[in-house]
């Protein structure tokens, strides 16, 4: 299962400043400095892009995830991040939803 941790985001119009956000880890740590590339996580489910994959409370794999409340997993918000400065592993993204990250991912790079 893939993890669900807090990592850093930056703001999308003050690169500068970060905001602690819930976030899937879509990769194992890589290279010199153990980067892991992540997707935001948002209680926001308004947008309903295509690459948005929607977390909800009802279902019966949510308790996994120890996300508060219904979730989007923005797949078009991925940041490359240190391990070092990930916050902590938080939950884990149940089979289900991580199918359909695998999934959503190979149409959003499909060039």
């Amino acid at each position: 299962m893939l993890k669900i941790v807090i990592a850093d985001f930056p703001y999308i119009d003050d690169l500068e400043e970060y905001r602690r956000r819930p976030a899937v880890c879509l990769t194992k740590p890589l290279g010199k400095y153990d980067i892991i590339v992540v997707a935001f996580i948002t209680t926001n489910t308004n947008e309903g892009l295509p690459t948005d994959i929607i977390i909800g409370t009802k279902d019966n794999a949510f308790p996994s995830t120890k996300l508060h409340t219904t979730s989007c997993i923005k797949l078009n918000k991925l940041v490359s991040v240190p391990l070092v400065k990930l916050q902590g592993e938080i939950g884990e993204l149940p089979p289900k939803w991580e199918n359909e990250v695998k999934v959503k991912l190979q149409r959003l790079f499909d060039i």
